[in-house]
């Protein structure tokens, strides 16, 4: 089973987005009356289901046509409930690949402009806590926080016009829905900001892993946004300016992540 979150001998010890208890797979199995239950990082669940056959144009498509080396680490982030991270590598003269987890969606959110800077005190106000992680900015919780960043910046919408209102709830998909329609300008907003710190997380991940072998987005945001990654361009340009000034021979490749949920191999 796969589980978002550190897994230590077959424990689930720390849940972000979830309030799970802390539990022994074999207390799950014994509950449920089964063999065996075994615990892993949804992330390396994901990476043996991408170790798995899959195929270009129907269990995932590529952004870029850069050639990706079959032997060189893979890197994946994925946006959803939580922005997962984790790695792939093989070592020289192995026959396997190893798939590895990272919590690094818990390291610190960097602003890099002046409105991220905004956005950033944005989010230290709404929680009541000083130090925010990636995560907090970009993942799917993220969504309708960053609405209503744009709300409190002075951004209108014809179609939520009581989007000021304190009361005010919206749902990702309905940003998802206007923002990649263009009929709400806090939802273009939206997506577009949304992208722009995805696209620099992606960098920073490529740039720990230097992914020869692919960087694959996962997580149902990365679906549901596909079109804006591929078409928009927001998260390609700040996700290829940190190789500005070192290279751009690094293959990004996009993965819809409910395909490797349906055909996940376990080997």
């Amino acid at each position: 089973m796969g589980i978002p979150g550190p897994v230590f001998n077959n424990e689930i010890t720390i849940i972000a987005n979830l309030k799970w208890p802390k539990i022994k797979g074999e207390e799950v199995a014994q509950a449920l009356n089964m063999r065996k239950m075994t615990f892993l990082n949804d992330f390396v669940a994901n990476g043996y289901g991408i170790l798995s056959s899959i195929k270009e144009g129907k269990d995932f498509i590529k952004i870029n046509e850069n050639t990706v080396d079959p032997d060189g680490p893979i890197a994946m982030i994925g946006a959803g409930t939580g922005l997962g991270h984790g790695y792939i590598v093989k070592s020289e003269g192995s026959k396997y690949h190893s798939v590895y987890p990272s919590e690094g969606g818990h390291q610190d959110f960097c602003p890099k402009t002046d409105l991220e800077w905004k956005y950033m005190k944005f989010m230290q106000n709404h929680f009541q806590i000083d130090r925010i992680s990636v995560e907090r900015t970009c993942a799917g919780p993220a969504l309708p926080l960053i609405f209503k960043f744009f709300v409190a910046e002075g951004i209108t919408s014809n179609i939520f016009k009581n989007a000021n209102e304190e009361n005010f709830v919206i749902e990702n998909e309905a940003i998802i829905k206007y923002g990649l329609s263009g009929e709400c300008a806090i939802c273009q907003n939206t997506l577009d900001f949304f992208n722009s710190i995805y696209g620099a997380a992606a960098g920073n991940m490529s740039l720990i892993v230097i992914p020869t072998g692919g960087l694959y987005l996962l997580g149902g945001l990365s679906h549901a946004l596909e079109s804006h990654i591929t078409d928009k361009k927001f998260f390609m340009v700040i996700f290829f300016f940190k190789y500005l000034n070192i290279s751009n021979e690094f293959d990004l490749v996009f993965v819809i992540s409910c395909l490797f949920i349906y055909n996940l191999k376990i080997v």
